[in-house]
């Protein structure tokens, strides 16, 4: 029997990968840096993606988008523990960066804390996975459910463009936070 090549598929409410893509979230997100997938599969959110890496109804990962061009945002991303280190995350971001080819990409990634020893390891580890794909340092650190975010983008970094996107999808989930 042929081997199945993994594809890259994009994901709606009605796509038979949801409901996995669901259990890898809440494997690899803690509760508090969660936010609902819902508007990633409701095709009536423009500018709001999810696509999924999968080898035939396996999921080996998934991103989703923010988009508003010519900005893009990975909100998620996210490889399923079986098949880390294989470049799934890899392949979907540059999936992205050929789809979705825009002014700037980009994505906030957790700052590596030394008071954090438990999770150092883990979050260096992901800071330079990015800077391998290209991502650079750009804004200032932030906090958001009591984590520390370092924004992290591919191209023009435009304060005042993004403060306008974030305008945009913000409401999407206004009554989570």
């Amino acid at each position: 029997m042929k081997e199945l090549e993994p594809k890259i598929t994009k994901v709606d409410a009605g796509s038979k990968f949801v409901e996995e893509i669901k259990i890898v979230f809440m494997h690899q997100f803690p509760v508090h840096e969660r936010v609902s997938l819902e508007p990633f599969f409701d095709p009536s959110v423009e500018g709001a993606d999810a696509w999924v890496l999968a080898e035939g109804d396996k999921v080996l990962g998934f991103v989703t988008l923010l988009t508003l061009p010519p900005i893009s945002y990975i909100f998620y991303l996210a490889t399923d523990s079986a098949h880390q280190g294989k470049g799934v995350g890899s392949r979907l971001v540059n999936f992205v960066k050929e789809a979705y080819p825009s002014d700037l990409l980009f994505l906030h990634c957790e700052v590596p804390l030394e008071s954090a020893p438990e999770r150092l390891q883990t979050r260096l580890k992901r800071l330079n996975f990015y800077k391998r794909l290209g991502f650079k340092k750009v804004g200032k650190e932030h906090e958001w459910r009591g984590e520390f975010f370092q924004t992290m983008a591919i191209g023009n970094w435009n304060e005042e463009k993004v403060k306008k996107f974030w305008e945009r999808f913000d409401p999407l989930w206004s009554d989570e936070d």
